[in-house]
């Protein structure tokens, strides 16, 4: 009987010794560090990167709304270096690249776009006339009108071209319209505006000449 009491507690000790071991060996090796990432949390810290992400990009579209003017004006400017247009002959070949140019077209709307600032100094009108401004000089303005006319003293006989039904017309009031600020603009307006500047272009450009002229008998005598 004392035998098997005496074998007894030697295998129970025994085992518990194992256990100790077994455990102390385990702590020893598997630091918390070296332990493998549960699924869980892999998957909550993909949830956060990917909702970061779409966080960031709703704020960069918020700011593109709110300044618009953020856009590269340059390479924009680039695009459309050959803006303003000067005679009616480069107004007739700047229409056949436009029927074919999808790009050119989406650079002139930008453009026009950009330059509206809805206040009290740059009104509706003042608008429209800054957008033809950028895409005609008034040497080329003052030969064309909204519907055209036969004029004899106007591009040898032929009369003022109209630019009602043109592409790049369309592409200013496109421009213009797309600005949040002036979104509500009227057709009615635009034609109105157009008219109105483009029926005083003989006057700014006779006094741009004038001026020019004075300046350079000036830069003479100096």
């Amino acid at each position: 009987m004392s035998w098997k009491k005496d074998t007894l507690v030697h295998a129970g000790s025994s085992s518990g010794t194992s256990t100790s071991r077994d455990s102390s060996s385990y702590y020893a090796t598997d630091s918390p560090s070296s332990l493998p990432i549960p699924k869980k949390v892999n998957h909550d810290k993909e949830k956060y990167f990917s909702d970061l992400a779409k966080f960031n990009e709703k704020l960069s579209m918020i700011d593109k709304k709110i300044n618009p003017v953020d856009e590269c004006i340059e390479e924009i400017d680039e695009g459309i270096a050959s803006l303003p247009l000067k005679n009616l002959e480069e107004l007739e070949a700047f229409e056949k690249i436009l029927k074919k140019d999808e790009n050119l077209k989406k650079l002139i709307v930008r453009k026009i776009r950009l330059l509206g600032k809805k206040n009290s100094k740059n009104s509706e009108g003042d608008y429209v006339q800054r957008a033809w401004r950028t895409v005609f000089e008034d040497s080329l303005s003052k030969d064309v009108n909204w519907l055209g006319r036969r004029d004899k003293r106007v591009n040898g006989g032929m009369g003022k071209k109209g630019i009602h039904s043109c592409r790049i017309t369309e592409l200013v009031r496109v421009g213009i319209i797309s600005n949040s600020k002036f979104k509500d603009l009227e057709k009615e307006v635009f034609v109105a505006e157009t008219k109105s500047y483009l029926h005083n272009a003989k006057g700014r450009f006779v006094a741009e000449q004038a001026k020019l002229a004075v300046e350079d008998n000036s830069s003479d005598s100096n």
